[in-house]
Order: C-alpha cells, then structure tokens, then sequence
C-alpha cells in the first residue's frame, strides 16, 4: 500500500474494525449457547404437601419437611440451592384473601443457607 490510495488504507481500516466486531459478537453468542443451562424444570420435582415435623432438639422449634426428587438419569446435583419463601395470608372484611408479608426460610442442611444436600438415589 503507498500514500497514492488513502481511500484503501481507509477502506482497509473500516473492514478491520467491523470484522473485529462481528467476529467478538459470533464468540459471545457461541459461548452463551454452550453455558446456558439446560431447562431442568422436567427433571427435578417437589412435593405437593409439607409436613411440619416434630420440634428440633437444638432450638425447640418444629420443622418443616418438603420432598425434592431429581430424576435426572445421567448426572447428579452437585451443589443444589433451594429458596423457600412463607407467604402470609389474611382475609379481609370484605371477605378476600390479601398478602400481609413475605418471609425468606432457611432450609439449609446445617447451617440454614440456601443449599441442599441432594445424594439420595431415586429408583
């Protein structure tokens, strides 16, 4: 290239930009699509009921047991997390159910963070 054609040297920079940008766009997608995560709503159940347990040892309060199934065949969860929110309902003078409150539940293991142990096998 000389300093006869500045039109090219342009040309050439304006192609380098844009190849550049659409060649970082093409990786962003292609990396999107590998990491997202499959939709695992098929593969892991809850129960429909809750059952408040006996009163706990530790700080005498009763516990309440939900049952969660992962019926993936292939893998297992390594390091589930669970949130559990109680809703809290009255009923107003009119007669209609209204939403007081939402409280956020440990339901930890142990040490009452969000995380589950999920081990057990399904057969």
């Amino acid at each position: 290239m000389t300093e006869v054609c500045p039109p090219a040297f342009l040309v050439l920079c304006v192609q380098l930009v844009i190849g550049v940008l659409l060649q970082t766009m093409l990786a962003g997608i292609v990396v999107a699509k590998v990491l997202r995560p499959k939709k695992r709503r098929q593969e892991i159940r809850f129960s429909q009921i809750a059952v408040v347990g006996p009163v706990d040892e530790h700080d005498n309060r009763p516990t309440l047991m939900i049952r969660i199934a992962d019926i993936q065949k292939r893998l297992y969860l390594a390091e589930s997390h669970v949130r559990l929110y109680m809703a809290c309902n009255r009923i107003n003078q009119q007669g209609l159910r209204e939403l007081v409150g939402i409280k956020d539940m440990n339901v930890g293991y142990d040490s009452g963070w969000d995380r589950v142990l999920m081990l057990w096998f399904v057969f």
